[in-house]
């Protein structure tokens, strides 16, 4: 962004280059031209819903109800601020709130906001586990919308969630020949290919990542690629250098690569490499740090056991590592569970289900655990377990979500209600619920 561009930037150019940046999903200068529009026009209806609409298309879904508060506030249409609402309400799992007029917005303007909704269609039905309309609306939305590389990528994580990786992968290499800078699906690709210790070809994937300006994301990717060759100095040099940047920096480049920043990667990443460096002292620090933000880390509650028996600290050591041994042994019953589903994938299993996603939940992603207690709620609505758990799982994203207190409560509500039936039916099999 050139010094004259700002200068000469009016609300008007304002406006149209950031929508047009939202529109080729180049959501990295659409933020630096929101940042602008802040600074000369920050009560600009337009810009405010272009501000509400990035921070949904780049998962920060939080914040997205005020910004379009505000709108409305300083002049925003109605209407244009209801469609903001149906897409966030979409993209968070409740589709069954807006679906049809979501639907009769296709109908009327197929080509005003089409891929906006079959991308808040996806996100939400992949939320609520309804995979088969997931995958009907990416067919039609890349049939309809063939050059643009969003519908691949989000195929590709359905495709990673049901371990299809080879098939993911050339998912993401049909979106990064359709925008070779589509971030999302660099990062992703380049995951993968490191789990498949492919490091040469991740490492390629993430050169480009010199030509975006915040990319601590991928830059963190690459220092796992160095990790996995051995160049354990070069990594910590680059660690030290991305831990140097803001909290912001670094919560948006995760999340201009859709993959919200979850616990504290970077230190974990300097943990390992002092631990590989045999600097205990030194990855006690940061890994004290990666489990005080996220507990579930087994990874790294196993190398603070491993680095505490360096350091004599026997007491800490086995703790630790009972508790990951434990962990694990519990998380062995998952792929038996996958497996059992798959050998009948048009049945309910709704026990099966259920059971995976409080496995994650108790010892692993609570992500993941909402992927499948919302995949059990969608075989078999009234399992009053499902709606238990999902309650629970909302409750501990109340701090940081606005709706987090309302899911739990309407997930407690349906499990006593469904709690009740049973006992009901169980007293008087004759009973039929009102």
């Amino acid at each position: 962004m050139t010094i004259a561009l700002t200068v000469l930037a009016t609300p008007a150019a304002l406006t149209a280059w950031t929508a047009e940046c939202l529109n080729r999903r180049d959501y990295e200068s659409a933020a630096r031209w929101l940042s602008v529009a802040d600074l000369l026009v920050p009560t600009s209806p337009a810009i405010l819903l272009h501000h509400a609409r990035l921070e949904r298309k780049t998962l920060n879904l939080a914040v997205v109800p005020q910004l379009l508060q505000q709108a409305l506030q300083h002049g925003a249409s109605p209407e244009a601020v209801r469609r903001e609402y149906m897409l966030l309400e979409a993209q968070s799992g409740q589709l069954d709130q807006v679906a049809s007029e979501l639907s009769l917005l296709l109908r009327q303007e197929p080509q005003s906001d089409a891929a906006e909704i079959c991308e808040s269609w996806v996100n939400g039905a992949l939320i609520q586990g309804r995979i088969e309309i997931a995958r009907h609306v990416l067919q039609v939305w890349q049939e309809q919308f063939p050059d643009d590389p969003q519908p691949h990528y989000q195929t590709a994580r359905l495709l990673e969630y049901e371990q299809q990786t080879d098939a993911a992968v050339h998912a993401l290499e049909q979106a990064l020949s359709r925008n070779s800078q589509h971030w999302p699906s660099r990062y992703c690709l380049a995951r993968i290919l490191m789990d498949r210790q492919r490091t040469s070809e991740a490492m390629s994937v993430l050169v480009p990542a010199e030509k975006m300006r915040c990319n601590t994301a991928l830059l963190w990717q690459r220092t796992q690629c160095l990790q996995q060759e051995g160049k354990l100095e070069s990594a910590r040099t680059l660690l030290t250098q991305l831990l140097e940047r803001s909290s912001a920096d670094v919560d948006l480049s995760f999340r201009l690569v859709l993959e919200p920043r979850h616990g504290r990667p970077l230190e974990f990443a300097l943990g390992k490499v002092e631990a590989g460096l045999g600097n205990h002292t030194q990855a006690l620090h940061w890994l004290n740090i990666v489990l005080a933000a996220d507990s579930h880390n087994l990874d790294a509650r196993y190398l603070r056991g491993t680095t505490c028996q360096a350091l004599n600290q026997i007491e800490q050591a086995t703790l630790d590592l009972t508790t990951v041994s434990q962990a694990r042994a519990a998380l062995l019953e998952v792929d038996a569970l996958v497996d059992a589903i798959r050998t009948a994938p048009k049945l309910p299993h709704a026990e099966k289900r259920c059971r995976i996603g409080e496995l994650f939940l108790r010892y692993d992603d609570p992500r993941k655990a909402e992927f499948w207690l919302r995949e059990t709620l969608n075989h078999t609505p009234n399992f009053a377990p499902a709606h238990r758990l999902l309650a629970e799982y909302y409750l501990l994203l109340a701090d940081d979500d606005p709706l987090g207190l309302s899911r739990a409560a309407e997930h407690s509500r349906l499990a006593d209600e469904f709690e009740l039936q049973t006992k009901l039916r169980n007293a008087d099999p004759e009973h039929t619920p009102l």
